[in-house]
């Protein structure tokens, strides 16, 4: 027989505007970052540092090596850290690393440090962020899509806004981008944690 007392309406999640709006243009600015930086950094190499174009494709292959490293190490990591704490080393480690290109922009030897540590830095940010955002509010599929079409939006403009730039502006405009867009995720990221207070759902930190 039915229960009869069971309630067989579901009930509607309210959703945080603000909170997801935040979440939707980091992983806009996020994904932009990750798809613009390995996308151009080729032709940068070639055109700031003067590489070759096999040392610009070693180079290339050493950004997502280090990315497949982070991803790897980030496993461990998560199992120990908060995902704020993740978060923010993350996006610190990505800052300092395209800072150093931006100051010895014709360094092939920093341009290998910048590269694969950038590659390092930005590797687990968006599971992360999904994480933490699973942490403080009720991630609905809905939701979830609105994270995903901001991520592909973010990935579809940057490479593209990067080469309305490139061949005017010169190669700089790559990583004066990227930082951008690290400076900006870096702020929203404060925000959030002034914005979302503690976790709410299960998996909380502690």
């Amino acid at each position: 027989p039915s229960n009869v007392n069971a309630d067989t309406t579901a009930e509607p999640v309210a959703i945080d505007r603000w909170l997801t709006g935040l979440l939707i243009l980091f992983l806009f600015l996020y994904v932009g970052t990750e798809v613009g930086f390995s996308g151009w950094i080729y032709t940068y190499a070639i055109e700031q540092t003067q590489f070759t174009a096999a040392q610009a494709a070693y180079l290339n292959s050493g950004f997502w090596g280090a990315f497949t490293f982070g991803r790897l190490l980030s496993i461990p990591l998560a199992a120990g850290l908060r995902p704020r704490y993740l978060l923010l080393g993350e996006l610190l480690l990505a800052i300092v690393c395209v800072g150093l290109i931006l100051l010895w922009p014709t360094s092939p030897v920093v341009l290998w440090i910048g590269v694969c540590g950038a590659g390092l830095a930005i590797c687990a940010l968006f599971p992360i962020t999904l994480t933490w955002a699973g942490r403080h509010m009720k991630l609905t599929g809905r939701i979830t899509s609105w994270f995903f079409t901001g991520a592909s939006i973010g990935a579809m403009f940057f490479p593209w806004f990067i080469g309305q730039f490139f061949e005017n502006t010169g190669p700089q405009i790559t990583m004066v981008t990227v930082m951008g867009c690290l400076v900006l995720d870096l702020i929203i990221f404060v925000i959030l944690m002034i914005y979302a207070g503690q976790p709410k759902f299960a998996g909380n930190e502690v």
